[in-house]
């Protein structure tokens, strides 16, 4: 049995399993893209129904779900009510920027956070990045959707594995956090800074050095500042007497 429903806003995926329901983007993972949820325009609600539009007067959605069971199962009317409706929000936490060592393995850390008042079923994607990245220079743990419950977070680890002859620099790179029932939810902009250990560390011990010239310098300074202040000093006393 299909059930179609016109709403103001997407109806939370518990409302329909809590009755053996199944919403399509969930039901046909592999063909999301032809069962999601469909925007209504004004002139196709209006062909649909005039009732119906002179309810919502406006942009509503179109959403499908399918009921596998017996008939005698079902008993009642399916109710939906304001806090019924899934209101999905979601955070992504990570530095603006992330420092990636070539030739090596490096692991950097994000935390995804739902923010929305429904639980999510959310699965991590990184895109961008170097024109020829190829998806063996990274892998995403956990991988695949987990769930999180509304007000929870989880962490990933994004392990890059980036060869050493790739160039040094700045590369733009974002991290996408989609859900399997709302769709893409949050996207996160990163510089990903690839370095060189040795450059580094060549840059660590001069800007030690550099450091080290520094406060010789303002030693200098304050041994000739405590010189003069003594020959003030003395210059005063003597001029007392």
């Amino acid at each position: 049995m299909n059930v179609f429903c016109i709403t103001k806003n997407r109806i939370k995926d518990e409302v329909f399993s809590d009755l053996s329901f199944y919403s399509n983007i969930n039901y046909y993972s592999y063909y999301s893209d032809y069962f999601d949820d469909i925007n209504l325009s004004e002139d196709e609600l209006l062909e649909i129904s005039p009732d119906i539009y002179d309810i919502f007067k406006g942009d509503p959605i179109l959403m499908s779900h399918e009921y596998f069971g017996r008939y005698s199962n079902i008993d009642g009317d399916l109710v939906v009510y304001e806090e019924d409706f899934a209101y999905p929000d979601a955070d992504i936490i990570i530095d603006d920027i992330v420092f990636v060592e070539r030739g090596a393995k490096t692991i950097v850390n994000l935390t995804a956070k739902n923010m929305g008042n429904t639980e999510l079923r959310i699965r991590l994607y990184m895109i961008g990045g170097i024109d020829w990245f190829e998806h063996s220079w990274y892998s995403i743990a956990p991988l695949g959707y987990i769930t999180v419950d509304e007000g929870n977070e989880t962490s990933y680890q994004i392990l890059f594995d980036i060869p050493s002859n790739i160039p040094l620099g700045d590369y733009s790179i974002a991290f996408t956090l989609s859900s399997s029932s709302y769709g893409n939810l949050e996207q996160k902009n990163v510089t990903m800074t690839i370095y060189d250990k040795k450059e580094k560390e060549s840059d660590l011990n001069q800007d030690i050095k550099e450091l080290q010239s520094e406060i010789n310098s303002l030693l200098l300074i304050m041994v000739f500042c405590i010189i003069l202040f003594i020959v003030i000093i003395i210059f005063l006393i003597v001029k007392k007497k």
